[in-house]
Parts: C-alpha cells; sequence; structure tokens
C-alpha cells in the first residue's frame, strides 16, 4: 500500500472520530473539513506526483 494511502487512512481514521466528539460537544461541526480536506489534498497530491513520475524518461 503507497504510503500515502496509509496516510489518508490514518487522516480519516483519526480526524473523524474527534470530528464527531467536538460536533456533539461544541456544536463545531465545521470541525469535519479539517480530515475531509486533508484528505482531499493528499490524494490529488498523489496524483500529481503519479503524473510527475509517468513523464519522466526512464
Amino acid at each position: 500500500m503507497p504510503p500515502l494511502a496509509v496516510a489518508v487512512c490514518l487522516a480519516l481514521l483519526l480526524g473523524l472520530p474527534v470530528t464527531v466528539v467536538l460536533g456533539f460537544v461544541y456544536g463545531a461541526w465545521w470541525s469535519l473539513a479539517v480530515p475531509v480536506a486533508l484528505s482531499v489534498a493528499l490524494v490529488y497530491t498523489e496524483h500529481l506526483l503519479r503524473r510527475v513520475r509517468s513523464q519522466q524518461p526512464q
């Protein structure tokens, strides 16, 4: 499994429970954006890295 996939899984596994607790206790549902935005950013970064690697001569 690529390291980026592991990072995305960890961000979601650790971030979502914290978000749910913050949402119930403090009404801070906006905090759901943090793990989601982090996951999207990491997946997009991986996409860009794959594109660069595929264009390099071997």
